[in-house]
């Protein structure tokens, strides 16, 4: 994987130029699947009230870790080597898709929640199809 030459002599705030490989890819859109626990609580009867919380609580974990990802080369460090081989070029120097898809979700409109849903189904099962057309290749 190539990185960014403007990147600081630690490396931390460099962004990976080349695409996610097929495995973590997969890994990503596994995540964006996990999703869909939102749209289905809400339809199963889970109160608003209880969604909402658990929304809340994600995002202020998720904005804890994006402030201190900005603000702490420890925490940056920390953050890359756990997450960022999954994350966007784009995500390497603001929020992550994460951050805005929890801020997303917590409109709670039906039809934000059905298209969250429809989404997420969606881009999974397009990344098993890259999957199944890359082996055939």
């Amino acid at each position: 994987m190539s990185v960014d030459s403007s990147a600081n002599d630690d490396g931390l705030d460099a962004a990976p130029i080349a695409a996610l490989s097929l495995r973590r890819e997969l890994a990503r859109k596994g995540l964006h699947l996990l999703s869909t626990v939102v749209p289905v609580a809400y339809a199963v009867g889970v109160s608003r009230g209880v969604v909402v919380w658990v929304l809340a609580f994600a995002l202020a974990i998720a904005v804890a870790i994006e402030v201190g990802r900005s603000r702490s080369r420890r925490a940056r460090g920390v953050f890359h080597n756990t997450v960022g081989g999954l994350l966007r070029e784009h995500e390497w120097h603001g929020p992550s898709g994460a951050t805005w898809l929890v801020l997303a979700l917590l409109d709670l409109t039906p039809v934000v929640l059905v298209y969250a849903f429809l989404l997420a189904l969606a881009n999974f099962i397009a990344a098993l199809g890259q999957l199944v057309f890359r082996s055939r290749t």
